[in-house]
């Protein structure tokens, strides 16, 4: 918007310096110019204020809207993770249970062994 109002300055100013017209002339299309552009400018704005604040409510809203099924869904995920994370503990656990049973069965056989050879 400042950019805009810079414009105008400038191009007034250009105007004035390159105008062809009187000075009495010159100074009464200013006046009116000036009339017209603080009317509008001002109507501008807010027109402008008013288009940002409707968008930025249409966008708040939507998001919204999508929030709730994202969260959702989001949820889900994170509880099936959980799920399969349980089951993956699970089985470790039991490879682990079946590894020390092996470890033990091992253990003994080689005692056995030692028993045997100590007796012979």
């Amino acid at each position: 918007m400042r950019t805009f109002l810079f414009g105008i300055m400038l191009g007034a100013i250009a105007g004035v310096l390159y105008a062809p017209s009187t000075g009495n002339r010159t100074r009464s299309l200013i006046k009116d110019k000036y009339g017209k552009y603080s009317t509008e400018i001002p109507d501008m704005i807010d027109r402008s204020k008013l288009d940002l604040q409707d968008r930025y409510e249409e966008v708040s809203m939507l998001l919204h809207e999508q929030a709730g099924p994202l969260k959702n869904r989001l949820m889900g995920l994170k509880e099936d993770v959980k799920t399969r994370m349980t089951d993956v503990r699970g089985k470790i656990e039991e490879k682990v249970d079946q590894m020390k049973d092996q470890m033990n069965d091992v253990e003994k056989q080689n005692k056995g062994e030692e028993d045997f050879r100590q007796s012979a």
